[in-house]
């Protein structure tokens, strides 16, 4: 089942997320630690929010 997503995902929801992810753990296929997000949200939230948001119009999830 798909499920639609008629709203833009906000600024809040990503820093949500992102004050959510776990300290300490291993890196998964991206090679990037929850930490980086953690530390540089306040910079990265706004490319994050209108990547995430053209993720969802496009359809397309890239796969690197």
């Amino acid at each position: 089942m798909m499920i639609e997503l008629n709203i833009p995902i906000t600024a809040d929801e990503v820093l949500c997320a992102v004050k959510s992810l776990k300290k300490g753990k291993a890196v998964g296929p991206d090679f990037l630690l929850n930490e980086y997000f953690t530390e540089s949200i306040d910079i990265l939230c706004a490319d994050l929010c209108d990547l995430f948001n053209a993720i969802l119009e496009s359809g397309f999830f890239p796969d690197k």
